[in-house]
């Protein structure tokens, strides 16, 4: 499974002040919610986020989404049927569809989780929890959350589109 990995840089943040307009002085990060700003000193970094930014969640967060009813079920199935035996590495899931189900503590990384799904069975992964088809986990650092589509046995395919706002509250 190939996903860019690219994470955002301390330059791109809006939470960056920096003391003079074009000048290299000193750098603030003001992502602590009102809190007094931490320096970050003359240079920002451009490569790496400090590992104190407020942003950053560790460990990430795994989420769960499921089916609203059987009926969005087999819709989803009857469009995705053919991502079982395909060569498809990108699955487009509706998220009206979908509903949140529960919080699981994996404890790695969108890119961890790609690298250990080549080598580990999913039950192993996930040992108390059993997977249906067309489910939809979330993984979220801080910076990007990274999507991935259940396409039965132990295939998961990316989602580049998923808006967990859109889908019902499951209430």
């Amino acid at each position: 499974m190939k996903i860019n990995y690219r994470q955002p840089n301390c330059a791109e943040c809006p939470a960056l002040l920096r003391a003079q307009p074009f000048s290299d002085d000193r750098n603030y990060c003001n992502g602590f919610g009102g809190k007094k700003k931490k320096s970050m000193g003359k240079k920002v970094p451009t490569r790496k986020i400090m590992d104190w930014c407020p942003k950053r969640i560790s460990p990430p967060t795994c989420r769960i989404f499921g089916f609203v009813d059987d009926n969005a079920a087999s819709m989803e199935f009857e469009m995705h049927h053919s991502l079982m035996v395909s060569k498809d590495t990108h699955a487009f899931p509706s998220p009206f569809h979908y509903k949140f189900k529960q919080t699981y503590p994996l404890g790695l990384t969108a890119k961890a989780f790609c690298s250990m799904l080549e080598t580990t069975p999913v039950s192993t992964l996930f040992p108390d929890y059993k997977f249906e088809f067309g489910e939809v986990i979330e993984i979220n650092d801080g910076f990007k959350p990274y999507y991935f589509y259940f396409a039965g046995g132990s295939k998961f395919l990316t989602v580049l589109l998923f808006d967990t706002a859109m889908t019902t509250s499951g209430k």
